[in-house]
């Protein structure tokens, strides 16, 4: 008997990877931050003037994300809405504000947790602030994400690590801080010590002289 012929293989092709095209939020802080210094301008959109929802608007353009809603109410609607748990670098955070339209009144860009970067009000320019949940035109209305943006656990671009590995670093930071903090403590009693035992050196010669 004849042998069957073989059936020719199809050539496996590679499998694609998924090439991820949303924005970081590392790179929306960095465009958040060359606005800083820039005056407030209720309206305003440029880098003459601008106020918190056109400086979200303009960001939001200068990294390539489309869409985004001129108002502080609009973008409210339109982002992802998230909870400050899952919030990080380059997300939104919106309070009341002091607006009589229905809230929230206004929005700044996150930088890490309770820092933000924001267009505050007439009279002062973009700058990057802490914040905290309060009463009135200062308290949170929630957390929010771009459309086209993804989560960034720090603010830094060159970073490459992941969540759990950036919470080791943050907690190396802490624990630097914390060193240098007791090392500049433990400074100064040992400037207090020297200095007490001069003054008593002194005060034993000033004796010994009379």
């Amino acid at each position: 008997m004849m042998a069957a012929p073989a059936v020719p293989r199809r050539p496996v092709k590679p499998k694609r990877r998924k090439v991820d095209h949303r924005v970081s939020g590392a790179r929306i802080v960095s465009a958040a931050r060359s606005w800083l210094g820039v005056p407030y301008l209720y309206g305003g959109t440029s880098r003459r003037g601008v106020d918190c929802s056109g400086l979200v608007l303009e960001v939001s353009l200068e990294v390539g994300i489309t869409g985004c809603p001129r108002t502080s109410e609009e973008q409210w609607t339109w982002c992802e809405h998230i909870s400050a748990h899952e919030a990080g670098a380059g997300d939104l955070v919106f309070f009341v504000g002091a607006e009589i339209d229905p809230p929230p009144g206004h929005v700044g860009i996150l930088v890490a947790p309770n820092v933000m970067i924001d267009a505050p009000t007439t009279g002062m320019t973009v700058s990057q602030t802490s914040f905290s949940d309060g009463p009135g035109i200062n308290r949170i209305i929630g957390y929010g994400r771009m459309r086209g943006a993804k989560y960034s656990n720090t603010a830094n671009q060159n970073y490459s690590g992941n969540a759990a590995g950036n919470s080791g670093a943050a907690g190396a930071n802490v624990a630097v801080t914390s060193v240098g903090h007791l090392i500049a403590y433990m400074g100064v009693i040992i400037l207090i010590v020297v200095g007490l035992a001069l003054l008593l050196a002194a005060g034993l010669l000033f004796k010994g002289g009379m």
